[in-house]
């Protein structure tokens, strides 16, 4: 049995609910499908699975609730969609007189099957391949041209047409024709079919943030968005144009033309990002161990990311903050948060105990305009501000993903930075990591 199952049938808890909803639903069965206008004129909700009509009241909700709850702890609301569970539970109560063991085998069966691999491709809007370069591996995310995929599909039996020429994509005989922009994210993941898109997006920025990094290293990066820009999304087609009129005593004034600028991946950043350093990095970051500072960094990276992608100051600076507390935070709630990340900040970027004072009084300064944001509501967060918490942030995980090993228990990470704390060099010299990257 696959790992998803076994979670699932291992779980005493999901088993019970699993029982009490099938027993309840099997028993709200409609006879025939007349009876669901009444139903529905009583206040009861009706599910029709197969051919099979149920009307059923709040109890038969209440336990399809509490076995959805205890599915996603199990697996993870990154990877399974709350609507995704309840599909399949409902599937299984297709056949009546079921023994409610073999329902919950199947029930898991169905579970397992969504989540198994899964390749999503969709448009590209956020990264440019620059000749000769044609594609660009970053862990599970692939950035390729459109039209080598194309020819894949093309030479295969699925029934599928890639076109790249900006037009819709149509259902034709059978055929489907789906239209790509030039350059598209090829990305393997794992996720049932409502959380796919939520997923590949994470792993996407994720990617991007480590692109950012390798690029703000490199000699010249004419792509590199510069600080304070705003990222297109990664998968929607970025607006062109923000028109807008401003009217005033003395007149009026049009304007809003806007271009987003994307990453350029040319042969020296793509050398860099194919470097065996990198990519062993990358692979603690995408498939980290438990509590360790990779499973940190990643979660950081697509924040990071996300920060870039919003056009208000305000929350590019609550995402950047949201980032930085991701990699710097202790696990303790009772630990004081600002004062920790601040002197951990400062102990990442500087050496000396001068240098180390001013960024954590700067940390701290940037910590008052995020109090006054997050419990006051004052969103009075300047551009410089906003670019100032970018620009830390980047630094502090280039050092991080640079100069430590990713597979290191988070505790160990702090405790290091903690007792690096006092003028003694961080990362210590005898403990640099072996997949220290360009990044």
């Amino acid at each position: 049995m696959a790992a998803a199952a076994q979670k699932i049938l291992g779980n005493q808890e999901a088993r019970e609910s699993a029982k009490n909803f099938f027993a309840d639903a099997d028993a709200s069965r409609a006879g025939t499908t007349d009876e669901i206008p009444s139903a529905l004129k009583a206040g009861k909700s009706v599910s029709i699975v197969g051919g099979n009509a149920f009307a059923y009241d709040y109890k038969v909700t209440a336990q399809l609730i509490a076995l959805t709850k205890q599915c996603i702890k199990l697996l993870g609301a990154s990877i399974a969609h709350e609507k995704d569970i309840q599909d399949a539970a409902w599937e299984v109560m297709k056949e009546p007189g079921i023994d409610a063991d073999d329902r919950f085998k199947s029930f898991a069966g169905l579970l397992e099957e969504a989540l198994k691999s899964t390749t999503f491709i969709t448009n590209n809007y956020a990264v440019r391949l620059v000749e000769p370069i044609t594609s660009a591996t970053i862990g599970p995310v692939r950035i390729r041209m459109s039209n080598d995929i194309a020819a894949e599909f093309a030479a295969s039996d699925v029934p599928l047409r890639i076109v790249t020429d900006g037009g819709q994509g149509s259902l034709k005989d059978g055929k489907i024709t789906a239209s790509l922009t030039p350059i598209c994210w090829e990305v393997d993941l794992r996720a049932t079919a409502r959380r796919g898109e939520y997923l590949a997006k994470r792993m996407v920025n994720i990617s991007l943030s480590l692109i950012r990094l390798v690029s703000l290293k490199a000699p010249i990066t004419p792509g590199l968005p510069p600080y304070g820009s705003t990222e297109p999304d990664p998968f929607v087609a970025p607006q062109m144009e923000r028109a807008h009129i401003r009217k005033r005593e003395n007149g009026i004034s049009w304007g809003g033309l806007e271009l987003s600028r994307r990453y350029e991946i040319d042969k020296n950043i793509a050398d860099r990002l194919s470097e065996k350093e990198f990519q062993a990095s990358v692979a603690l970051i995408f498939e980290p161990k438990n509590k360790s500072i990779g499973e940190r960094v990643a979660r950081g990276l697509h924040w990071m990311a996300r920060a870039r992608q919003s056009v208000d100051p305000a929350e590019r600076f609550l995402l950047a903050f949201t980032a930085i507390e991701a990699l710097l935070s202790a696990d303790s709630v009772t630990a004081p948060v600002v004062d920790t990340v601040a002197r951990r900040t400062g102990t990442i970027l500087a050496l000396s105990p001068k240098d180390r004072q001013d960024i954590f009084q700067d940390i701290k300064s940037l910590y008052t305009t995020r109090s006054d944001l997050v419990h006051r509501g004052i969103a009075e967060v300047s551009d410089s501000d906003a670019r100032r918490l970018e620009y830390f942030t980047d630094s502090i995980y280039s050092k991080v993903i640079g100069g430590t090993n990713l597979e290191t228990a988070c505790t160990e990470f702090h405790k290091s930075l903690d007792q690096s704390g006092f003028g003694s060099e961080w990362p210590p010299a005898n403990k640099q990591s072996p997949t220290a990257s360009t990044a």
